[in-house]
Formats: C-alpha cells, sequence, structure tokens
C-alpha cells in the first residue's frame, strides 16, 4: 500500500525513531523460512469475517498523515494524529466521539506528542511527549492526574511501554544515550537498566529501521521488534533482552554489521537496490495466543509472514487469495486492525467479495474522506 510504503520511508529518515543491532547467544537457533516458497492463503483459513470501517470525516474529525499510532480500547478506536499532536475518538462504527487535545506548555498540557496508550495496569490514558515526560490523565482523556519526568538527561524518546505498574520501557534515539532502552522505576526515579546501542548513522542516515513503536505487548511480557531484520525479543523486568523469534530467511538475511556511515542520499539509492534484495523494514507485527504475524519489505513488494502457533508452520504471502492485504498495526485475541486511505482501498481490500454492508460502505468513500479501518475477526 502506498501510504504505508511510504510511511517506511519518510519516518526512517525524519523521526526520532529507531532499533539496533543486538548480539545472540549462540544457543538460540534461528527459525528457517523459506520466503521463496509462498503459499495461497485464503484469508477464511484464518478469519470469520473483515469489515471496513469508514472513519467519520467531519471539519472536527478530520486526520492528516501520518498517523502513527492506532489503540482499540473498550471498543473505541485511538487514533494519534502526528501533525495535529493530538488522539482522535471513533466508536466501533467510525463514528468521531471527541479529540483529546492538551497541546500547550501548561502544567496539565504537552509538547510533541510521539506515543500515547492505556496503562495496562491501572486503565489510565498515558501520553508521553518526545520531549521526556508522560501526562498521566483518567481513562477518558478528560482529568489530568500527574505527570512522570524522565531525569534532565535524557533528551528525548520515542516511545514507551508499561513494564510494571512503577516501570516503564523508553525506546530512545539521542546521540547523547548510548544504550537505547532504558528501564525508569517511577519509586527510585531513576533509570535502572540500559540496553541495547547502534551505530548512529543507522538512525539517521538510513532507512533500516522501524516506522512504528518497536513494543508490543503478549501474555503480559513487553516485546520488542528489531526491525532490520524482523528479530523478536522478549524485555525482562531487569532489562535482558531474550530471543523470542530469530529468524534465519537464508540468502535473504539482512545484516547491518556490513554497513558503513555514508550520507542520506546513498541510503535512498541503496535501500532502492542493494537493499530490496533482502528482507528487511519490518512494518508491523502483532502476536496472540494462536499466531505471530509480520509484514515487511523484499523485492520492493510487501511480504507476510504469519507463524501458526499450534502446528509451527510458517505462511509466506504477499496478498490474500481473495485479494487484500493484512498489516497488524494493532492485534489482540478477537481482531487485527490496520487503516487505509481511500486510494489505497482497492489494494487493501478485494470490492469483489465484499457483503452488501461492506459493500455499500465501500462505493461511499470519498477520495477526500478520513482514511478507513480494515478489521480483520479471527475464527
Amino acid at each position: 500500500m502506498k501510504q504505508i510504503l511510504c510511511l517506511l520511508f519518510i519516518f526512517s529518515l525524519y523521526a526520532c525513531k529507531s532499533i539496533g543491532l543486538q548480539p545472540m547467544d549462540e544457543d538460540y537457533t534461528r527459525e528457517r523460512v523459506d520466503l521463496d516458497q509462498k503459499q495461497e492463503l485464503s484469508m477464511y483459513e484464518l478469519f470469520s469475517d473483515m469489515e471496513i470501517i469508514p472513519l467519520e470525516t467531519t471539519k472536527a474529525s478530520v486526520l492528516g498523515n501520518p498517523l502513527r499510532k492506532i489503540v482499540v480500547n473498550k471498543g473505541l478506536f485511538y487514533i494519534l494524529d502526528y501533525k495535529q499532536d493530538a488522539i482522535v475518538v471513533f466508536d466501533s462504527r467510525g463514528k468521531y466521539l471527541r479529540k483529546i487535545d492538551k497541546y500547550g506548555n501548561g502544567p496539565e498540557e504537552y509538547t510533541h506528542l510521539y506515543d500515547f496508550g492505556f496503562n495496562r495496569f491501572d486503565g489510565n490514558l498515558e501520553l508521553m511527549s518526545a520531549a521526556g515526560y508522560i501526562n498521566v490523565y483518567d481513562s477518558l482523556g478528560v482529568d489530568y492526574k500527574h505527570t512522570i519526568k524522565l531525569p534532565s538527561y535524557i533528551r528525548a524518546v520515542s516511545y514507551f511501554a508499561n513494564m510494571a505498574p512503577d516501570k516503564y520501557l523508553f525506546f530512545c534515539t539521542r546521540k547523547e544515550e548510548e544504550k537505547k532502552l532504558l528501564i525508569y522505576d517511577r519509586k527510585e526515579d531513576r533509570i535502572v537498566s540500559e540496553t541495547y546501542s547502534i551505530p548512529e548513522f543507522i538512525l539517521s542516515n538510513t532507512p533500516y529501521h522501524h516506522s512504528y513503536s518497536p513494543f508490543y505487548v503478549y501474555a503480559d511480557t513487553v516485546c520488542f521488534v528489531q526491525s532490520y531484520n524482523g528479530d523478536v525479543f522478549s524485555m525482562g523486568q531487569d532489562g535482558e533482552l531474550t530471543p523470542r523469534y530469530l529468524w534465519d530467511f537464508m540468502d535473504y538475511n539482512f545484516d547491518i554489521s556490513t554497513l558503513k556511515e555514508e550520507p542520506i542520499e546513498f541510503y535512498v539509492k541503496h535501500q532502492r537496490t542493494v537493499g530490496a534484495n533482502y528482507a528487511t523494514s519490518f512494518l508491523s507485527y502483532g502476536e496472540n495466543s494462536k499466531y505471530y504475524i509480520t509484514s515487511f519489505r523484499l523485492r520492493k513488494k510487501i511480504h507476510h509472514l504469519i507463524i501458526d502457533k499450534a502446528n509451527g508452520k510458517h505462511l509466506v504471502f504477499n496478498t490474500f487469495k481473495e485479494g487484500g492485504v493484512c498489516f497488524p498495526l494493532s492485534m489482540d485475541e478477537t481482531a487485527v486492525y490496520f487503516y487505509a486511505s481511500p486510494s489505497e482501498l482497492d489494494i487493501a481490500v478485494n470490492s469483489e467479495i465484499l457483503n452488501d454492508w461492506n459493500r455499500k460502505k465501500y462505493d461511499a468513500v470519498q477520495p477526500d474522506d478520513n482514511p478507513l479501518i480494515i478489521k480483520y475477526t479471527f475464527k
């Protein structure tokens, strides 16, 4: 999809975020995946239903690009609009409900909204500023409660995740911080763990890092995805990274240790030529009790990789048998969610297989409308 493909490059060069090079213990075995053996996979093998959900377009609800994050909480869609520094809320049918906009320099406000989430321990809404603090509000985002501030020497952060009731994991990309993963303990009011290093030019001059948050949570564990090659790690409370999924794509393995510091222009061309021959730029990822799903680039095309946990089978494909794609920008036990702009809708879904209800919504979409949510419901 053009918009998501474009975000891969735009975010990777200009946003303050990236991931890096993690040393591996030789005791861990990599899972071999033959990317040349693609499956003809029907969406109905995994999902019972597919729904398109147009997000209502009004003067108050219009969304800009890029959309940095989608969170589904208690049946509502929370969309982080990067340009507006705000979160726009829609109900399960896409009807606009309200906007959470606390932008400003006041004690209950924020600047540079880069990430947000609902604390999985107390349900509060937490809005993270790239300047190194989190404003905490009630679950509706109405009543301000307090601010969590990182030590002043931490100049900027890009993403966060809740590790424990009083522990936060941050992803940081400033040059001043050699280690990029930081665990902050509120009770002790200090950084208690620092890990994960990467050459600085990978962050600033190449597109070989993530476009969205490197974190997801499964089974009460924060997982970290290494975007340049797709490896996944479980994050321990002490800051230890334990391999979860390590891939062996054979001839398509991408190794950033061979890269040298070059200007941005060099790596723009590199991604389109040399880099296109490898599995890299793992764009989206999610996990539940049945599957691990991720999407990545190879030969200038989006590929999807699904691990069926019941039998350990690897499923590799570009599009479903019926047409359409599956980006797990948000994933839980019940469904996968991602978004598509009106111009991308015919790539995201095959209009010929839509039921009457979805076809009616599809036909009503106008070019200037808000993006649409695509929801796949698991069997």
